[in-house]
């Protein structure tokens, strides 16, 4: 399954908000230069209930806006 992905980093919490077409993941961490993904991917694979190494990204990554692939 692929997921495009929102990421808004430095949220008072983590959490997920599903919309048409896109989602928002809100993560408490804050943005940096050298793009470390594993917060992101770990919180994807607890809310997809998946291993952490079934979670990638496609395409972004340098941006906020991502394509996420997840395998069940």
């Amino acid at each position: 399954m692929r997921v495009n992905i929102m990421v808004i980093p430095n949220a008072k919490k983590n959490r997920i908000v599903e919309g048409i077409g896109q989602t928002k993941i809100f993560l408490a961490v804050p943005a940096k230069k050298d793009n470390n993904y594993s917060p992101l991917l770990k919180f994807l694979s607890e809310c997809y209930y998946v291993q952490r190494n079934n979670v990638s990204i496609v395409s972004g990554h340098t941006s906020r806006k991502k394509l996420v692939q997840i395998y069940k």
